[in-house]
């Protein structure tokens, strides 16, 4: 091969793995000046090198992913999952925009709601006479629903955004923030039917937890994970599809059995490595703290704390914005075909973990 296509192979799988789309990296190589005919030999070898990987078609007309999560272990999946998604992030560093302002948005409403449950509880009004055994009133009980909803809504509502902007990484297109906000816009009812459905389901898993204790935790623990597989793809559904929050909740879970099917107990996420992380970072964060204590510096102490939290935040952001991208990866893999940009084949396939004749412990296994 001609030392000249072998460069620019490189160069466009490069930037097709961080999200540049086909016409943005053609328009770049013309006018480096190279030639129509040399950029469409190198695409053609770029596009021959990835179809081997795609996944065949399954007998529903969709793809069918092997279930072989195991196979590399748990954490160091999650690693190669981070990686592949923050090389997404690299090339599109404007989706941390999305992140930023959900963030933003939760902050807020937890102390509006803070604020609220403080006026109306703790300034000794008639309100706290009536409560249950674990010290809740009713009316707290509506807050505190009240608060599950509007949370999921701004979350979910950016999410849609964010997915249907990632969806149109994944296609080779692009468009404004602001047009992405206006996808989200022109679905906010159906954002909103699906998370009061989230926030009902949310609540009564703490209300199972509360009331059984440790078989609740077993039961919610259980129950959460089918709702969160089963429902990993209704906010790509929405922003790519026209169908209602019910229809898109029954679409996803459709097109996850169609895909890897009922023999799934868990989802491999970014998770693990990111809680590794943030262990890591507890060490020299006391160690910092116990030093500015000593030499009695407030500032220093605040600095600290600061710093640390800003850590925390970071990583949360981080791993907000993989998981999100991952489910909205798979989604197009599933519903598509096609290996979208950044990942591979092998890794999409093998992202779910199959149940084990470990049973409840096998959900453990590294």
């Amino acid at each position: 091969m001609d030392i000249n296509i072998q460069n620019l192979t490189n160069y466009i799988s490069h930037q097709l793995q961080i999200g540049i789309s086909p016409d943005e990296i053609q328009q770049q190589l013309l006018g480096a000046g190279h030639t129509p005919d040399s950029v469409h030999q190198a695409f053609t070898i770029v596009q021959q090198q990835t179809m081997p990987s795609a996944p065949t078609p399954s007998a529903h007309g969709t793809v069918a992913p092997a279930a072989n999560g195991q196979k590399r272990g748990r954490i160091r999946t999650g690693w190669i999952l981070l990686k592949q998604s923050l090389s997404v992030l690299s090339g599109n560093r404007g989706l941390l925009r999305y992140l930023g302002i959900t963030y933003a948005w939760i902050i807020g409403i937890n102390l509006v709601f803070f604020g609220i449950y403080f006026l109306a509880f703790k300034t000794g009004n008639s309100l706290e006479s009536s409560t249950d055994a674990n010290g809740m009133s009713p009316i707290a009980y509506v807050l505190a629903f009240a608060g599950y909803i509007i949370t999921y809504f701004v979350i979910n509502f950016y999410a849609t955004a964010l997915a249907a902007n990632m969806l149109d990484i994944f296609k080779g297109q692009k468009r404004s923030y602001t047009e992405y906000i206006g996808v989200a816009r022109g679905k906010a009812g159906k954002i909103l039917i699906f998370s009061i459905i989230s926030a009902t389901v949310g609540m009564f898993l703490q209300y199972v937890v509360e009331r059984i204790r440790f078989i609740g935790w077993i039961l919610a623990y259980i129950l959460g994970t089918a709702w969160n597989l089963g429902t990993m793809f209704v906010l790509p559904i929405i922003a790519d599809e026209d169908a209602s929050a019910p229809a898109s909740i029954k679409r996803s879970i459709a097109l996850f059995k169609q895909t890897w099917g009922e023999s799934i107990t868990a989802k491999i996420t970014v998770n693990a490595p990111l809680f590794l992380i943030q262990l890591a970072l507890i060490v020299p964060f006391f160690l910092l703290l116990f030093g500015a204590i000593v030499v009695h510096s407030l500032p220093l102490v605040i600095f600290v704390i600061v710093l640390y939290v800003i850590a925390v935040l970071s990583l949360a952001v981080l791993g907000s914005f993989a998981n999100s991208l991952i489910n909205t990866a798979l989604y197009y893999y599933a519903a598509s075909g096609k290996i979208p940009a950044a990942f591979s084949a092998d890794m999409l396939n093998g992202i779910m973990i199959p149940k084990t004749k470990r049973g409840f412990l096998g959900l453990f296994k590294k």
